[in-house]
């Protein structure tokens, strides 16, 4: 269910094969900046030992992400030695949003004992009419090694106006969100 956009090996983010790559966030001990648009993502996720996450932008009427296995990734590459590719890009643009389904652009995660997890990549959605109908979820985190090593990507989330006035989130840090209202 959904699609998986993956295989760059694109090195804009990339410093050796031992340390994770980076995109939206930093590659764990990566001291390669961030790269990349917030609001129209559409670089590839940057390889370290193996592939960064790909790119995706998909512009339709309505969009749903039927259940919770339904969702559309751009995740790098999972290691067991050495460092993970970065995340990658989504762009979506649609009237609709309806469903359980997710969004990810997250870092690789590393599985062994000497290695990095690769940075998040970018995500943009937005949404000119309704989002009632959604409960998923938009994920840019860094891989994961037991914890979060690596730099958070960028997540924006520009949603119709719901009576509260339209809302634009932008989030680039483990647990930091600003919300701006128009």
């Amino acid at each position: 269910n959904g699609v998986d956009i993956g295989g760059s090996t694109s090195s804009v983010g990339f410093e050796t094969t031992d340390i994770g790559a980076s995109h939206g966030g930093r590659g764990e001990a990566n001291a390669k900046p961030p790269y990349g648009s917030f609001l129209q993502p559409t670089d590839l996720g940057s390889k370290a030992n193996c592939r960064g996450g790909g790119a995706v932008r998909i512009v339709c009427d309505a969009l749903t992400l039927a259940d919770a296995a339904s969702r559309i990734k751009a995740n790098g590459c999972t290691q067991k030695q050495w460092g993970s590719g970065s995340g990658g890009s989504i762009w979506l643009t649609t009237r609709t949003l309806a469903g359980e389904g997710s969004v990810q652009a997250n870092g690789g995660d590393y599985q062994g004992l000497y290695g990095q997890v690769g940075g998040g990549g970018r995500a943009a959605v937005y949404v000119s009419e309704d989002v009632s109908g959604w409960s998923g979820t938009v994920e840019v985190r860094s891989g994961t090694r037991g914890e979060l090593l690596g730099g958070v990507g960028t997540m924006l989330l520009a949603f119709p106006d719901d009576g509260d006035g339209a809302h634009l989130s932008v989030v680039n840090a483990h647990t930091a969100t600003e919300t701006l209202e128009t």
